[in-house]
């Protein structure tokens, strides 16, 4: 991923394939850099261990650090309200995005988007298959961070506009690799 920009990015990867073990390495950059991480999931993923867990409630207090938030699907549109008032200057990543995201983005995630510049946010989402990627997450997306799937892009071609060529290169050349953990970036 590119030098922070309040950039929204898309990880599309297979299980086993590196997005959390490359998030957990952003997490201390911008840690440094003074800001706030928030990675929202719906279950207490065991790569995660070692981060503590914030509640809703905690958000309005919140100064520093890295956090969870745990909840269940059915309550992401009042969790990322929430997130949107009172989380300004982070990293909010949604782990398996498709769990709590999935035809269209919903009114409140949209908004956030738009405003990241503003708040000072960069936001990234990470799916499994090019399938579960909503159209209009990819249409708004800044970034991609591909990894190995077993699915092509091509399910999302006629949302990528100019970028598909880009991409489509990247994800052959990341299907060749003989490295498992294979990863590059495309900037929109």
């Amino acid at each position: 991923m590119a030098e922070r920009m309040n950039m929204v990015s898309v990880l599309v990867g297979d299980r086993g394939t590196g997005k959390t073990t490359y998030l957990k390495k952003l997490i201390p950059i911008y840690l440094a850099k003074g800001m706030k991480v928030l990675i929202i999931d719906t279950l207490a993923h065991d790569a995660y261990v070692d981060i503590p867990i914030i509640s809703i409630a905690q958000l309005p207090a919140w100064k520093k650090g890295v956090y969870r938030l745990i909840i269940p699907s059915y309550e992401f549109n009042e969790a990322i309200a929430q997130v949107k008032e009172h989380v300004w200057n982070a990293l909010i990543v949604v782990e398996d995005a498709y769990k709590v995201i999935k035809r269209k983005l919903p009114k409140e995630v949209e908004e956030y988007i738009i405003d990241t510049k503003q708040k000072n946010v960069d936001m990234i989402f990470m799916y499994h298959s090019w399938a579960w990627v909503m159209k209009d997450l990819i249409t708004i997306a800044d970034c991609f961070q591909l990894f190995k799937t077993g699915d092509h892009p091509s399910y999302r071609k006629e949302a990528m506009a100019g970028c598909y060529p880009q991409v489509e290169r990247a994800y052959n050349k990341v299907m060749q690799s003989k490295n498992p953990y294979e990863t590059i970036s495309i900037l929109k």
